[in-house]
């Protein structure tokens, strides 16, 4: 059995270039897929380490670009 290591540092960087690509995006699905990226790599950080309070704030604010106000809240 192969075990990934992944550690929180790097899904911050992957969420972080993420929300890079989103802002420099041509279209508004573009960027709508970019964040949803980077949400997913916040939200596996903090399934890793919960009390990454850089990590929760990015996620929030990338739920806020998206939008999704309630899981924005949840997390400030």
């Amino acid at each position: 059995m192969v075990f990934l290591h992944v550690n929180v540092q790097e899904l911050f960087s992957k969420g972080m270039a993420a929300l890079e690509q989103a802002s420099h995006a041509s279209s508004s699905l573009e960027k709508q897929e970019y964040l949803r990226d980077a949400a997913w790599h916040f939200k596996q950080a903090l399934e890793i380490n919960p009390n990454q309070l850089i990590v929760q704030r990015k996620l929030a604010h990338t739920y806020e670009e998206l939008t999704s106000y309630h899981e924005a809240i949840t997390i400030y």
